[in-house]
């Protein structure tokens, strides 16, 4: 239950970013290398998690893997 918890809240702190993105066209105030950095370590998470059968974590890792490379895109598209 914990894992479920912590891994929908762990996502959730995407939306907001993502949103202000859209809204402004603007990714500028964003670090790459922060989410880059997420990316790898959502990899190897989600790596660990299909290796040791754990559907909680690869699954909510894969998610985050998705938000961070959307983040990744914006900043890419808008700058």
């Amino acid at each position: 239950m914990f894992g479920i918890m912590g891994s929908f809240l762990g996502n959730a702190l995407f939306f907001p970013q993502i949103i202000k993105g859209v809204k402004s066209k603007s990714t500028g105030d964003l670090s790459a290398w922060t989410y880059i950095l997420i990316i790898f370590n959502d990899m190897l998470w989600t790596a660990f998690g299909i290796l040791s059968y754990q559907p909680i974590i690869y699954i909510s890792n894969i998610v985050s893997l998705i938000l961070a490379m959307t983040i990744i895109g914006m900043k890419r598209v808008y700058g």
